[in-house]
């Protein structure tokens, strides 16, 4: 019947390849395998005992190991949009387990189990054969049947399971006789003890029934994409809700439900109970179906309590110990499934030396008071409340109480341990910073450490710092012992300082201790200041160095100034240097800083003067005189003209002396760099002014009085001498220094008259020998032309 549809589904498979995921479902088989391995791993969770005694250990197709390709893992990596619901679990199938996984959703795919016919299928599922054809009247062949089954203990009062049903019949042969069927049966309560039914308990009771009224049993015809390919009954297209078509390509199956909770069903708590999962073929062996059980969904109304322990210590046996002032514990219960309704759940503290408020609250994750007794609405799975350790300063440091939380009893089967909890009293925790120097600014730069540490740190020691240059860091230390509630750390910061710097260090510790403090880092530098009395001075002088008061003093001096030797470690030095020289002081103050300064001293040499004034002799009638300075390197100067009249600083100009004959001492004092002076002297000559006459005729022997009885130079000249010589040649008269002449011969008789030569030597007003010749005119008193 199959191949009249194959066409038909083929035409519908490639319009269902228009969308592709690289998420797809992996499926291993589980063949030769521990089925009661698979069953621990894959199926039991919270809240449910897994029985395996002789005779009820898990089996599958009846044998406690798989043999029998039917069953395997998978691994479903997504679960979003049309995708299989079911991330990781076990899968049965009515073929190869490998056709639920990986593949092209075409409906090609196919495979069946040898020999598995209706009489096989009623041999290994005999609940599933009896509901098929005897609860639903459906006369089809089963085949290919794929069951597992377990007994089990629940520690609640209900029981579930999460699946989802997939086939490849989908959607071909909705409604037709191809009506692949799936079941969840629980049997039970069994006494554990004797294995016995108890009155009015289950029996192949099927629980895998399609929601919300738990009625209809789940088939290809029943739970669908709700659209008819047949017109088999019973045929229900109103379940569309919990379907899926695979457009993904995400598993071989052409379709599969939504993940789906069996039925809750009412159990005893402690008792034991058979469950038993079952699918197979109907009508054929083609085109698989699976069901896909989802990992440890298997749960039963169960409750667990523990408590936290990522921030704190384990103590002995196991034990959590707690640093009050700083510690918390959360206690969390757990739900092994939701209830219809609220659940209540209490947990008591029990404590001998421990008081709450004083010792320990109680309070939510918003620190409201809250107490043990915990509500779970409908829904909720967890609830917690938080112990939270309170400082008690009456309390010595180091003591140590012991607290408990014990559980409400629910049931037998139902075993919580109590909790043990020990919360000690701290001792203070201190801390050591150790840094901080005063550097001299020569020193630098200087590699520095900050050594901190912390004894009673709980958990580690923080330390936060930053610097008065803009600079910042974090270290997180854990104490040396990680096992110890309390310890010590150490830190180390390594850092280079060039300036002045201040470090403000924080610590801090998971307990909330929190200290500051300050390292500072002091650069001073040493100063000194060195001065000298001038700055110039002449050879031969001395001068004085001076420097501010330190500790020591070192005079250096370049080129060496033999002088500074003897005093070259006194503060104010008197030295003599012959040539410009440099001096360096070198001090070392009272903090160890050192520091120099440097002077220098310029040897000025003696001044070479030289003046010039011309004239240095003039006459009364032109008495102005020009005066230079020739000296080199000259400061400054001052002339004294040597006639009263005021110091003249010039170079040179001119100086007009006094209308007066005399001699004028000139003086120039002339002053080098270092104010050393040296005097010249030179002489003005003021004189009367020259004349001088000479007589063209004399009368000799005249009056004595007469101006022209004699012959003479008239005039101003300081000396003369006169020699007289006749028309011949002759001399007739050589006269001696000063002598007129009185017209007399050596006879001493007057010469004849008549016409005579004279030649005269004399000195000019600048004393110079002159000489001038000329006739005179001789004439004797008494006698006639």
């Amino acid at each position: 019947m199959k191949k009249i549809f194959y066409l038909s589904l083929l035409l519908i498979a490639q319009c269902l390849l228009c969308e592709k995921t690289m998420a797809q479902v992996t499926v291993t088989s589980a063949n030769g395998q521990s089925v009661e391995t698979l069953v621990r791993n894959y199926f039991i969770s919270d809240g449910v005992d897994l029985v395996t005694t002789p005779g009820r250990q898990p089996t599958f197709n009846g044998q406690t190991t798989v043999n029998s390709i039917q069953l395997g893992t998978f691994i479903n990596d997504d679960i979003t949009g049309n995708n299989m619901p079911i991330d990781t679990g076990l899968v049965l199938v009515t073929g190869n387990c490998t056709d639920a996984g990986q593949g092209s959703s075409s409906g090609t795919e196919s495979s069946s189990i040898s020999g598995a016919n209706d009489a096989n299928t009623q041999s290994i599922s005999p609940a599933l054969h009896y509901l098929y054809h005897t609860t639903l009247g459906q006369t089809n062949t089963m085949n290919d049947a794929a069951s597992l089954s377990m007994y089990v203990i629940p520690h609640g009062n209900t029981m579930s399971f999460k699946y989802s049903f997939a086939s490849e019949e989908y959607p071909s042969f909705v409604c037709s006789s191809f009506n692949d069927v799936f079941a969840l049966f629980v049997s039970g309560p069994y006494d554990p003890e004797t294995g016995d039914l108890q009155p009015g308990g289950y029996l192949n009771y099927n629980v895998a029934l399609i929601p919300p009224d738990y009625t209809t049993t789940v088939m290809i015809n029943t739970l669908n994409g709700g659209t008819s390919a047949g017109s088999a009954t019973p045929c229900i297209l109103t379940n569309t809700a919990y379907f899926r078509t695979n457009n993904n390509n995400n598993c071989k199956m052409n379709g599969y439900s939504v993940e789906l909770t069996t039925m809750p069903i009412d159990v005893w708590a402690c008792y034991m109970y058979k469950i038993e999962m079952a699918v197979c073929d109907i009508g054929d062996q083609s085109y698989n179906s699976a069901v896909y059980l989802k990992a440890n969904s298997l749960v039963s109304q169960d409750i667990t309590i523990n408590q936290a322990t990522s921030e704190d210590n384990v103590g002995e046996g196991g034990v959590l110990s707690f640093i009050k002032g700083c510690s918390a514990d959360t206690i969390t219960a757990r739900l092994a499934m939701a209830e219809a309704n609220d659940f209540h759940y209490n947990m008591s503290v029990v404590a001998n030396n421990l008081s709450e408020g004083i010792d320990y609250a109680i309070t939510n994750f918003d620190g409201e008071l809250t107490g043990t007794y915990l509500t779970f609405e409908p829904g909720e799975i967890e609830k917690s409340f938080v112990i939270n350790f309170l400082h008690n300063p009456q309390k010595m440091a180091g003591t140590a109480d012991t607290l408990f939380i014990v559980p409400e009893y629910i049931n037998e089967c139902t075993q919580i341990d109590t909790i043990k909890i020990v919360a000690i009293e701290p001792p203070d925790m201190t801390y050591s910073i150790e840094g901080g120097h005063t550097y001299c600014s020569n020193e630098l730069p200087q590699r520095e450490f900050i050594n901190i540490s912390a004894d009673n740190a709980k958990t580690y020691m923080r330390v936060e710092w930053e610097n008065s240059l803009g600079q910042s860091g974090e270290e997180v230390i854990p104490i040396d012992d990680p096992t110890a509630l309390l310890g010590h750390a150490e830190y180390q910061m390594d850092f280079i300082v060039n300036e002045p710097v201040t470090y403000t260090i924080t610590i801090s510790d998971s307990c909330g201790h929190v200290f500051t403090d300050t390292v500072t880092y002091i650069i001073q530098g040493a100063t000194v200041e060195a001065s000298i009395d001038r700055n110039y001075i002449c050879e031969g002088e001395s001068v004085n160095l001076t420097c501010s008061e330190r500790a020591t003093y070192d005079w250096t001096s370049y080129p060496a100034d033999a002088s500074l030797a003897i005093v070259a470690n006194q503060q104010n030095p008197e030295v003599t240097p012959t040539q410009t020289t440099t001096y360096t002081v070198t001090i070392t103050d009272e903090n160890g800083c050192i520091a120099s300064d440097t002077v220098s001293v310029v040897v000025v040499p003696e001044l070479n003067p030289r003046i010039a004034l011309t004239p240095h002799s003039t006459t009364m009638s032109k008495t102005e005189v020009m005066y230079s300075d020739l000296t080199v390197d000259v400061a400054h100067r001052e002339w004294d003209f040597g006639d009263g009249s005021p110091i003249v600083t010039t170079a040179s100009g001119t100086h007009s002396f006094p209308a007066d004959t005399g001699d004028y001492i000139v003086t120039l004092t002339v002053y080098n760099a270092a104010e050393c002076e040296v005097v010249i002297t030179d002489t003005v000559h003021i004189k009367p002014d020259f004349t001088i006459y000479f007589p063209t005729a004399m009368e000799a022997g005249s009056s004595p009085n007469d101006r022209f009885a004699y012959f003479q130079p008239i005039g101003s000249m300081e000396w003369f001498r006169i020699d007289i010589y006749n028309r011949w040649g002759a001399k007739v008269f050589e006269g001696e220094d000063n002598q007129a002449w009185d017209g007399k011969l050596e006879s001493g008789e007057y010469a004849q008259q008549g016409v005579y030569v004279y030649d005269v030597y004399y000195k000019d007003g600048n004393g110079l020998l002159q000489r001038k010749t000329g006739q005179l005119h001789v004439v004797i008193a008494g006698k006639d032309n």
